[in-house]
């Protein structure tokens, strides 16, 4: 019975802080369509701000771990290389969730000289955001396709692998009659050279008996001449 690996931490804790960044889009969305005035405004801004610093948290503690791992990557069956993408995505992440944070912060500041500026910087940070998170979402949707295809292959295999064991089955049926009407045919020869023995020697036998028989009449003529 095959016991399934335990899943990689990194991969549930991505799982984890994307769906938190998605509800924090959400509430971004819904914090956009209120106007200042409005007291829900206020609240989505700490609710969001909150949800952010809880995603960075779990930034700084994946970081830990992967830090620890860069030192022996073998040890936690990772490659330089598998390394290098996490970290690159916690950094894309945490400038994501920073830049909405400045962005909230801007956007509920008391100071009323500057809604402008404060609407130019939230959205620049938005567009940033969105952009970086459409990145991300295309990397994972690429590694999944590179998963499915591996998964492919790894089937096509198994069927190969069972294939050669089929053939290797029927071929060593083949070989096993073979070894039966091998034996069968050898018990046979032996029984008809030991049948063709037992003739021969009474062949011989017959044969001689023939011959003194001949012997004995032939010196019962000569005798008969030779005494009479």
């Amino acid at each position: 019975m095959e016991v399934n690996a335990p899943p990689d931490p990194f991969y549930v804790i991505r799982s984890e802080v994307i769906s938190q960044y998605n509800e924090i889009q959400q509430k971004l969305s819904r914090f956009h369509m209120l106007t200042a005035a409005n007291p829900e405004r206020k609240s989505l801004a700490k609710d969001i701000e909150s949800e952010c610093n809880a995603i960075i948290m779990q930034l700084d503690m994946t970081q830990e771990a992967i830090d620890i791992a860069a030192h022996d990557p073998v040890r936690f069956n990772l490659t330089v290389d598998e390394v290098a993408s996490r970290r690159k995505w916690l950094d894309t992440t945490r400038r994501q969730v920073d830049g909405i944070k400045q962005s909230i912060r801007t956007m509920t500041a008391s100071t009323p000289t500057l809604p402008t500026m404060a609407d130019k910087i939230a959205k620049s940070n938005n567009e940033f955001v969105m952009s970086e998170q459409q990145k991300q979402e295309m990397i994972v949707k690429n590694q999944d396709h590179h998963l499915v295809e591996i998964g492919k292959k790894v089937d096509v295999l198994k069927e190969m692998n069972k294939q050669i064991y089929e053939h290797l089955e029927e071929d060593q049926k083949l070989i096993d009659k073979l070894d039966t009407e091998v034996e069968t045919t050898t018990s046979r020869l032996k029984a008809t050279q030991k049948k063709m023995m037992d003739i021969i020697r009474q062949s011989k036998t017959t044969t001689q008996i023939t011959i003194i028989v001949v012997l004995i009449i032939i010196l019962a003529v000569l005798a008969y001449f030779v005494f009479r």
